[in-house]
């Protein structure tokens, strides 16, 4: 958990790859220029436990005070990984501040293959048919959820990140430098 240093207040963060190149298993994709805008607007959403559901535009969030489908955290960094031969990978990192799910994640539960992160959004895609569905300029980035069987093959939970809070004394000294603590353990999946 990373630690705020004004508040003390435990921060869990996560990363790995949210989407890439090509169809998911929904038949939907995201062309380059999809990926890139999708990018831009990545930073500062929610993370989520599982997809929330949709609404009359966009989708809603579980306000009732419990953790599936609801707001447990939001994206920090979003960046393209170049790969070779056309393909790349959409890489991020997220915070998540519900300690419910601390447990989980420190547990080494959502590192296992079959768990991961999945992209949702709307808009208007440029393409329609029996081929799939392909967005490009209008497309609208709305969350990560974390997920049972993502629908990007590759989309993951590469990383979990715990950093532990400071004594009060180093604590007082770094809200004057309003820095972040720096001590950290990370958690990795045991297979590459």
């Amino acid at each position: 958990a990373k630690v705020e240093a004004k508040t003390g207040k435990s921060i869990i963060e996560i990363s790995g790859i949210a989407f890439h190149e090509g169809m998911n298993k929904n038949n939907w994709s995201l062309t380059r220029k999809g990926t890139e805008l999708a990018v831009e607007q990545m930073v500062g959403a929610d993370l989520t436990l599982n997809h929330p559901a949709p609404s009359a535009i966009g989708f809603s969030r579980n306000m009732d005070g419990g953790i599936d489908e609801a707001v447990v955290g939001v994206i920090t960094e979003a960046s393209i990984e170049e790969l070779e031969e056309g393909k790349w990978n959409v890489r991020y990192k997220a915070q998540v501040h519900r300690t419910e799910l601390f447990e989980a994640l420190e547990s080494g539960l959502w590192l296992r293959s079959d768990y991961g992160v999945s992209i949702g959004g709307y808009g208007v895609p440029m393409q329609a048919d029996e081929n799939g569905i392909v967005f490009e300029d209008d497309f609208t980035f709305d969350h990560l959820a974390i997920v049972h069987k993502p629908a990007y093959e590759r989309a993951n939970i590469e990383t979990v990140e715990k950093i532990e809070p400071m004594a009060a004394s180093e604590n007082e000294e770094i809200i004057e430098n309003d820095m972040i603590s720096t001590e950290s353990f990370k958690y990795q999946p045991d297979s590459p």
